[in-house]
């Protein structure tokens, strides 16, 4: 990252989002103050967010989705590439890949594989005596 600052870019998916206004504050004599009702129906649908950060250039961007999908994703991350065009490789983080199903998630790994090592990380957790969030147990130390 610190080698090609103009070269990483962080990606996430936000939503749903509900896009309402919000109450501000005035000079208003003090009383019953108008409030905006919830949002427990939403007649109007929802928005995602998928936003985009260039770590070089220190700019967020982002492009509003109707549905949050494997498209919409793919088009959001054609942007990234948009904003560097040589064909140099770019370096994007993002935190939730695996929540997309379909062909640009094929090389997924096999359930066998991944049950093997959770497997493995759980005997060298005991051997070590170490709980799942990471603190020793009481009678190890």
């Amino acid at each position: 990252m610190e080698h090609f600052p103009d070269r990483v870019f962080a990606f996430d998916e936000f939503g749903p989002l509900g896009i309402r206004p919000t109450g501000g504050s005035c000079w208003a004599k003090q009383g019953k103050p108008d409030r905006l009702p919830a949002t427990f129906h939403r007649t109007h649908g929802v928005t995602y967010l998928h936003g985009c950060y260039s770590v070089g250039d220190d700019r967020l961007w982002g492009v509003n989705h109707r549905r949050k999908g494997t498209i919409n994703t793919l088009a959001a991350l054609k942007s990234l590439r948009a904003a560097r065009p040589d064909g140099a490789p770019i370096y994007i983080m993002l935190d939730n890949l695996s929540a997309h199903t379909g062909s640009r998630n094929a090389n997924a790994r096999h359930p066998v594989v991944l049950a093997a090592q959770r497997r493995e990380r759980a005997r060298i957790r005991r051997e070590k005596s170490i709980r799942w969030g990471g603190r020793p147990l009481a009678d190890a130390a």
